[in-house]
């Protein structure tokens, strides 16, 4: 060993001076402070060389003080574990948690290997049927020595140091010792300065680690749309800052201008739809503005002016006539409008109604008014009546007074400003416009109106020239641009220029940045000068070292202890041997199957034998150390046959006098094994509850002894259930009733086991107990039989589909109360039974 020792302290002082004065520190202390830590990392950062002092006896070694590990409690926001109770473990001896799959007992084992910083642990997630709205934690209690300690613990906070030495198996665990290589948990003081010293290099490194990334990057950061340009990522946010990649010129400037203009329309095409359509609005509105300027011109009022004096004098000619119609007539008012109407109503219905031969009105012997007979003088006035009503001057005065009336009707119309408004804003064009428009059409309807009123014309042709020559002008740019935009259509490439755009605009953002971009140039270059630093940290060279030395004091002993284990479990005729492995200073093992030409056990061994193996790896890992750690258990009979499954049983029992031994399992039949084999056991229950899993409780009906279960039912279950049924009916007692009677025959059948066949054949055991057991078979009588038989045959109706015709009701509460009694007394009078010769 001193010559061990010598190569390793001249190897040491090879290093760099840092390295030298940190294996010297790990020698002469127990554990390295902070100060320790600082001091050393400055010497890395100056370059100070060792000076040269005495090194200690690497072969001593600092015991560890013993941990127990007692309850894990207030689960918050981890996996689906959500448990109103604490789960406690027995600090001596077996604690035994069962549960069905999916009640949480792997979400137990998965924080215990997070807080215990074990390997091949997924992260921990939250309650995936609940917004994560804080981060998972709960309350870690254990024994360090004598101390109680309470841990507080977030998934983020890593593993809690005094819990590592707690050793773990579960399938991730064991199917790793084929997969891949695994360190082993004892280490000589002369390997474990090794494993020690690569440790420090690693706290060394996050130590400078930590100040690197406390140089942070203070740089603005871009705006979303800029994020990912070219610019940003390979210029503005690259590991070396180029200074002279930060301009800005005119021509950016301009091009920039260029590019925004031509995208600032979303879809080209549909522009143009849209262009020609204000167009076509447009020119709508010229149009009626220059029709109804024409209506209301000089010229317009001119030839209005001259159909009302051609109305007027047609008119006069009708009223003269009427006068000398009147000359002959009895009566005043002939020929007015009046008159007109009531003759052409009369003759109306002289034609139709009065006189069906149709003759003229004259022509008849009385008159169609007022029925008398007429004579000579009255039919030739009568004559000349009709005669004057359809003459060629009355007409000729009808037509001209509907010539008169179109031109006045045809006059430009009344529009509110809202109107001329919302026709403009429909063209593209705004308000102002509008505004103008409307003044426009107010002075074009009050010149209309003069026409009507034979007033004098306002002079609006230049105000409405001024306004036509702006709205044309607006309808030809429309024009201009649709043509431009049907032209780009065909030959702009409007992908290409929206992203040459955004890195223009990236361009010029981080041009105005530039006084920032120096701060963080000059930050880089610190940052070098740290990954210069932390490249000293590499533990390749103590890798080396340490493999060469564990191959001196590791193999044989390890292996020594995995043959044992083998032994012990019942798989000592496997034959497996290891590659050893050194990684980061810590020495691992690589299982192979001995002389086999396949490299992979995992693919060679049945799932059992893999299984075995791997257990008995993990137990020549765990004790090999000179102190007792607690061991847990995640299933660790899974895949194992009933040999193998009783081997591991005996094991787990050994370990459990000197060790806290936790074993999670869904296994009755492994849960029935430990109960038997083991004095000092703690068994606990865990469930799914409608909040959630990992909840802490009894054991399940079938783990518990008849006696007890059948008390739970009659003073429990029985009493809820009929509570149910007086209260909400049959329907939901149903399903109470339903449970209970299940429950009950699973209790029928634990009786035959426990009482009736006296324990000596269980179905979860293959050994039949006879020792001091078989006689009291002979208490059984014809009685009995019939009495189990006939509550067998009872409740397994219930556990059956049931005939359409005559379906098997469900007991009433009383009914299997009454049951229940009759059993507990059968077992209290069998039980007392005395056995007679």
């Amino acid at each position: 060993m001193e010559n061990l020792q010598q190569k390793v302290i001249n190897w040491v002082k090879t290093l760099k001076g840092w390295q030298c004065e940190l294996a010297y520190r790990l020698l002469i202390k127990e554990k390295l402070e902070n100060s320790d830590i600082d001091e050393i990392v400055s010497m890395l950062k100056e370059e100070k060389q060792f000076e040269d002092k005495v090194f200690p006896n690497i072969g001593i070694s600092i015991n560890g003080e013993s941990i127990v590990l007692l309850s894990i409690d207030s689960i918050e926001n981890i996996e689906y574990l959500s448990p109103r109770n604490a789960l406690k473990f027995a600090e001596k001896g077996l604690t035994v948690i069962y549960g069905k799959n999916g009640t949480g007992k792997s979400g137990y084992t998965r924080i215990l290997k997070k807080v215990c910083g074990k390997p091949h642990t997924r992260d921990l997630i939250g309650n995936i049927y609940k917004p994560n709205v804080s981060i998972g934690k709960c309350t870690i209690s254990y024994k360090r020595g004598e101390q109680v300690e309470q841990c507080f613990w977030s998934v983020n906070d890593g593993a809690i140091e005094s819990l590592r030495s707690v050793d773990i198996f579960d399938s991730d665990t064991g199917t790793s010792y084929l997969n891949e290589a695994n360190s082993v948990s004892y280490i000589p003081p002369i390997v474990a300065f090794f494993s020690s010293f690569s440790r420090y290099h690693d706290i060394i490194k996050e130590h400078l680690t930590t100040q690197k990334d406390q140089l942070i990057p203070k740089l603005p950061v871009p705006p979303h749309e800029l994020s990912e340009t070219n610019y940003v990522k390979n210029v503005y946010l690259s590991k070396k800052l180029d200074l002279s990649k930060f301009v800005w010129a005119g021509e950016d400037e301009n091009r920039l201008s260029e590019l925004d203009q031509k995208l600032k329309e979303a879809d080209l095409k549909k522009a143009v739809v849209e262009l020609r359509e204000k167009k076509r609005k447009i020119g709508l509105l010229i149009k009626d503005i220059e029709d109804d300027l024409i209506k209301v011109s000089p010229q317009s009022k001119k030839e209005i002016d001259a159909l009302a004096s051609d109305l007027s004098t047609k008119e006069q000619a009708v009223l003269d006539a009427a006068k000398v119609l009147s000359n002959s007539s009895k009566l005043e008012g002939v020929g007015t409008e009046s008159w007109k109407l009531l003759w052409s109503a009369a003759k109306e219905y002289s034609q139709k109604d009065a006189y069906l031969d149709d003759k003229k009105l004259y022509q008849h012997d009385r008159c169609v008014l007022c029925h008398q007979i007429l004579d000579e003088e009255t039919k030739t006035r009568l004559q000349n009546f009709d005669t004057f009503i359809t003459n060629e001057l009355s007409q000729i005065a009808t037509d001209a007074k509907k010539r008169y009336n179109d031109r006045i009707n045809s006059l430009p119309k009344d529009f509110t400003e809202d109107q001329i408004i919302d026709r403009c804003i429909s063209a593209g064009l705004d308000r102002d416009w509008g505004k103008q428009i409307f003044n426009i059409w107010i002075q074009i309807y009050n010149n209309g109106e003069a026409i009507r009123l034979k007033r004098p014309l306002l002079n609006i042709y230049n105000d409405a020239q001024i306004a036509l020559s702006a709205l044309k002008e607006k309808s030809r740019r429309y024009e201009v641009t649709a043509a431009e935009y049907e032209n780009d259509t065909k030959l702009f490439d409007r992908d290409a220029a929206a992203k040459q755009l955004l890195e223009l605009k990236a361009q010029k953002w981080a041009f105005e940045q530039y006084e920032a971009i120096k701060i963080e140039q000059s930050r880089q270059m610190n940052v070098i000068r740290y990954d210069q630093w932390i490249s000293q940290t590499n533990t390749r060279g103590i890798t080396t070292k340490a493999n060469e030395i564990g191959d001196l004091v590791i193999t044989q002993s390890f292996v020594k202890r995995f043959n044992e284990e083998l032994d012990k479990l019942g798989a000592g005729n496997i034959q497996v041997e290891f590659v050893k492995q050194i990684n980061k200073g810590t020495t691992k093992h690589v299982l192979k199957i001995a002389n086999a030409t396949h490299n992979n056990p995992e693919n060679i061994l049945s799932e059992g034998e893999a299984r075995i193996i791997s257990l008995a790896a993990f137990l020549a890992d765990v004790t090999g150390g000179n102190y007792a750690n607690p061991f847990v258990f995640d299933d660790p009979i899974s895949s194992l046959d009933q040999t193998y499954e009783e081997k591991t049983v005996k094991r787990l029992v050994e370990l459990s006098k000197s060790q806290q031994v936790i074993v999670f399992t869904h296994r009755l039949s492994l849960l029935c094994q430990l109960n038997d084999a083991c004095d000092n056991i703690k068994t606990l229950g865990i469930r799914r509850e409608s909040w959630g899993t990992g909840e802490i409780g009894e054991l399940p009906m079938s783990a518990k002894s008849p006696k007890n279960a059948l008390k739970d039912i009659l003073n429990n279950k029985l009493v809820r259930a009929k509570k149910v049924l007086n209260e909400n009916g049959a329907e939901e007692y149903y399903l109470h009733a339903k449970m209970i009677c299940s429950d009950f025959r699973i209790l029928i059948e634990r009786t035959v086991e426990y009482h009736l066949l006296g324990d000596v054949v269980q179905r979860y055991r293959r050994a039949v107990n006879t020792m001091g057991k078989v006689s009291s078979l002979a208490k059984i009588n014809k009685h009995d039989c019939e009495m189990i038989d006939k509550f067998m045959t009872k409740y397994s109706f219930y556990e059956h589909s049931q005939p359409l015709e005559a379906p098997v009701e469900l007991p009433l509460p009383d009914d299997i109360s009454n049951d229940v009694n009759e059993l507990l007394a059968w077992i209290e009078e069998f039980d007392k039974r005395k056995i007679i010769d």
